[in-house]
């Protein structure tokens, strides 16, 4: 059995806690919207990979899977994430990544965007970005995200194992401290990618 919760219930105080589910489920997939996520202060790819790990921490010792459930808007007028050739990088990077963060799945949000008219419908009426989070547009033209999904669906991969961070984490006082907690964290995790071999993007391997 598999839950999907959102971006929220790790980035803020008042959600669902990881741990209280994680030996009922067998997977956790973490719902995430791009403007969740820059508060962060990491890149996209960096700001997912980071989500992913976190999740794995809070769910405690009870942890089965871990994966992402990612929205992609394009660019409108309610704009809400990055254009889409960086939404298509940052999916890229995702999926030559996921298995070192031990994220055993990437779901898209939508396959095809929504027509116009739903923008008198809730929740479209404020948040019309959701209806552009399709990988294919109204039209059945492919968005520039579907080539490194596509390439995802195709590879025979297993899952990897969990790969939480921090390896020990006091759940309690990462809730009761909120939002510094996780900005230290998010910094703490990236000066740790840093001090890593830089890893070389498929042109250039």
């Amino acid at each position: 059995m598999q839950i999907t919760l959102g971006a929220d219930d790790l980035l803020r105080g008042r959600g669902v806690r990881l741990g209280s589910l994680s030996g009922l489920v067998d997977r956790i997939d973490i719902a995430v919207r791009p403007a969740q996520v820059r508060r962060l202060q990491l890149s996209e790819p960096e700001a997912l990979l980071f989500v992913a790990q976190l999740a794995q921490a809070l769910a405690g010792d009870q942890v089965g899977q871990v994966g992402l459930s990612l929205a992609m808007p394009s660019p409108g007028d309610d704009l809400e994430g990055t254009d889409e050739p960086a939404a298509a990088a940052a999916v890229d990077q995702l999926v030559e990544r996921r298995t070192e963060a031990g994220v055993c799945a990437l779901r898209a949000t939508g396959w095809s965007d929504l027509h116009p008219r739903l923008r008198e419908r809730a929740p479209f009426d404020r948040d019309d970005w959701q209806r552009r989070c399709g990988l294919v547009r109204l039209d059945g033209a492919e968005k520039p995200a579907l080539e490194p999904w596509s390439r995802l669906v195709r590879a025979d991969v297993e899952a990897p194992p969990p790969n939480p961070w921090p390896p020990h984490l006091d759940v309690e006082a990462y809730y009761a401290n909120l939002p510094d907690s996780v900005l230290d964290l998010a910094a703490a995790w990236h000066r740790e990618q840093e001090d890593r071999p830089a890893i070389l993007a498929r042109s250039e391997a």
